[in-house]
């Protein structure tokens, strides 16, 4: 029997950095990587916080869990939790090829630490998807390249915001305040080029604008990293600032 919806708990900050965490920020189904997700309820009980009832899961491919009819088939709980636990073990591993069980088995109750390392790798995936639309050579696409690359930055920062204590900046929403910021970013580098001649209103002007608004939020995530980990002795920030470094533009 489905069960009610209705009474909603909300997922506790700790234990959805973890699973998003676990899970690399993406959908264990279609394993997309730069894609919105979501916490999805496995059993349809969102009062039911417990790890193993949850999953990420993208928009698209929670949409599939509410299949009712027709010819195609329903992304049941079973093969979420296939899904899921498949994805998990990869990503495990990965990381252990990476880095090293002593690397990451001291962080495993720190969700900021398990966040922050996971960004350098987490950036170069998101750089691949983005290189084939500048690759073309083709402003509109070289464009569309540079906002897939912003929108995953973006995500990054807002994910660091959760800890920061409430209200931190400026009172507003995380989602808000970096796309003001993004905006800002946008017209400054506008207003800069323009006076260059570099013709900031052309598509081409916006895909060197667009390059240098990444390179900006690249260095805030750097910077709010630094902040975030300067009182602790367990995070190395320069080994870890040389690593994002080599991913980023």
């Amino acid at each position: 029997m489905r069960k009610s919806r209705l009474n909603k708990v909300s997922i506790p900050k700790e234990l959805a950095a973890q699973i998003l965490f676990d899970s690399d920020r993406t959908c264990c189904v279609c394993r997309v990587r730069g894609r919105h997700v979501q916490l999805h309820h496995i059993d349809e009980d969102n009062s039911n916080n417990d790890p193993s009832n949850i999953a990420v899961l993208c928009f698209d491919c929670h949409r599939d869990t509410q299949i009712t009819g027709g010819f195609d088939r329903k992304l049941d709980a079973h093969q979420i939790v296939i899904y899921r636990d498949d994805w998990i073990k990869r990503i495990r591993n990965r990381r252990v090829s990476d880095h090293g069980p002593e690397e990451i088995s001291p962080q495993v109750k720190d969700p900021l630490l398990k966040l922050i390392m996971s960004l350098p790798d987490g950036l170069l995936r998101s750089y691949r998807l983005a290189q084939p639309k500048w690759d073309t050579g083709i402003p509109s696409a070289m464009h569309e390249g540079n906002i897939d690359m912003i929108w995953a930055l973006k995500h990054i920062l807002v994910d660091l915001v959760a800890f920061y204590p409430p209200s931190h900046f400026e009172g507003k929403l995380p989602e808000d305040y970096f796309r003001e910021k993004i905006d800002s970013l946008f017209d400054w580098h506008s207003k800069r080029f323009d006076l260059e001649g570099s013709g900031p209103g052309t598509v081409g002007g916006l895909v060197i604008v667009g390059g240098e608004v990444i390179s900006d939020l690249e260095k805030m995530v750097a910077e709010m990293v630094r902040s975030l980990t300067s009182h602790r002795d367990n995070f190395n920030f320069q080994a870890w600032l040389s690593e994002w470094k080599n991913h980023s533009s």
